[in-house]
C-alpha cells in the first residue's frame, strides 16, 4: 500500500537527477533542489520543508537539515560530515560576492551577473 508522507521517494530522486543518494533518504517534496546532478546524500538523511539546497553538496550519515535552510553551492561546494545538525533557518554559502564597489552584483546583469564601473 502507498502513503504519501510528503518526501521524495528513491524514484522520483532519480528521476530528479540527483547524482548519488543512500537508504532512508527523506527529502522534502517541499523542499527546492537546484542542480541535483552535483548532490551527494549519505544514508539516513532528512531535509525538511522549504530548504533550498543549490550546486555542488555533498552529505554524510545521519544528518537533519532543518525548515527554511538554505545551502548555496552554485560556486565552490559545501560538505557536512556525519552526524551534523543544520537548525531551521540557516544560510551557508560557498562563495560571496564582490563588495569592493569596483562592479555591480546581481544574478540578472547581463555577462554572468557582474559589470565593472
Amino acid at each position: 500500500m502507498y502513503t504519501d508522507d510528503g518526501f521524495y521517494t528513491p524514484e522520483e530522486l532519480q528521476r530528479l537527477g540527483v547524482k548519488e543518494y543512500g537508504d532512508n533518504v527523506k527529502i522534502s517534496r517541499k523542499a527546492s533542489l537546484y542542480m541535483p546532478g552535483k548532490m551527494r546524500f549519505g544514508h539516513d538523511i532528512r531535509v525538511d520543508d522549504f530548504c533550498v539546497l543549490v550546486g555542488a553538496i555533498s552529505v554524510g550519515n545521519y544528518v537533519h537539515i532543518c525548515t527554511g535552510t538554505g545551502l548555496h553551492a552554485s560556486e565552490g561546494s559545501i560538505r557536512l560530515e556525519d552526524f551534523a545538525n543544520i537548525s531551521s533557518r540557516v544560510a551557508i554559502y560557498a562563495a560571496s560576492d564582490d563588495y569592493s564597489g569596483a562592479s555591480l552584483t546581481n544574478s540578472i546583469i547581463p555577462g554572468g551577473g557582474y559589470i565593472n564601473r
